[in-house]
Order: structure tokens, then sequence, then C-alpha cells
């Protein structure tokens, strides 16, 4: 109900107040699971590497399944960065950053 349905029947007098009925309320929970669910079925869940560049190594990184420790990581090659030239690493860029 916008404000000025609400003003124009506070006005007459018929304040009307949404009913809120919990029995029929829908189950976002339930319905987002199902559908992250059915995502990761099809293979269309989209999961985001965790991956921690090296300094003065470009374009090599590290994969890691947990950013707190180095168990289970893997060196793997990144080109798909904003920093794909490498100019990240210049040193006339480290030089004005420090």
């Amino acid at each position: 109900m916008d404000q000025d349905t609400i003003e124009i029947n506070r006005k007459l007098g018929k304040i009307k107040r949404p009913m809120m009925n919990m029995t029929n309320s829908f189950e976002y929970n339930t319905f987002f699971d199902e559908k992250i669910q059915s995502k990761k079925r099809d293979n269309s869940y989209r999961v985001f590497k965790r991956v921690q560049r090296k300094s003065g190594l470009f374009p090599k990184a590290e994969e890691k399944k947990n950013l707190d420790d180095d168990i289970d990581s893997r060196t793997i090659t990144v080109w798909c960065s904003n920093d794909y030239l490498g100019l990240g690493q210049h040193s006339k860029l480290k030089k004005a950053v420090m």
C-alpha cells in the first residue's frame, strides 16, 4: 500500500493494515537452496578460484584451497587479469607506489 492510499484511508477512518499470513509465507531458503543445487548439478554454478599473485613472478600465481595456508596449492599462469601485460610489475610503477 502506498503512502497516498494510507493517508486517504486514514482521513476516511478506514485504516487498513496489510495482513500477513504466516501459513502461506514463501520459503525463500528452500527455493534458493534448490536453485543452487540445480546449478551445481548442471555445472553452471560459478566458483571463484582463490589466487594469490606473486610480486616479480608475472604471470605466475598460486592457486590455493585456503588463502591462509599453502596446503594443496599449485602454481598457475594467470593471463585473464587487468594486468595481462605485466605493467603492475614495472619498476617505475613500483617506485612510484613506494
